[in-house]
C-alpha cells in the first residue's frame, strides 16, 4: 500500500466533476477495499456506462502511475 493513494483515487473522482456520495475501507490481511459510491454533478446516479468506464479508466491510469509494477491492481 502505498501512502497518498486513496487521496490520489479522490482526486480523480472529483476532478472529473464527480461527488463522493460514501466511501468504505476495510482490509483484509494485507488486502485493502475501497468502495465508492459516487454521482454526477446534480447529485444523480451515474448510469451510463460510458461514464463508467472513463471513471475506472481514469483511476486506473492513477493507480498505474503510483504503482509502476501495477501490483495494487492485480486480483
Amino acid at each position: 500500500m502505498h501512502l497518498g493513494v486513496l487521496y490520489r483515487i479522490t482526486k480523480v473522482i472529483t476532478s472529473l466533476g464527480l461527488q463522493i456520495n460514501t466511501a468504505n475501507v476495510s482490509t483484509y490481511g494485507d488486502r485493502v477495499v475501497d468502495i465508492f459510491y459516487i454521482k454526477d454533478a446534480f447529485g444523480l446516479k451515474i448510469d451510463n456506462n460510458k461514464s463508467m468506464d472513463k471513471v475506472k479508466m481514469s483511476i486506473l491510469k492513477t493507480l498505474e502511475e503510483t504503482d509502476p509494477a501495477n501490483q495494487m491492481t492485480r486480483s
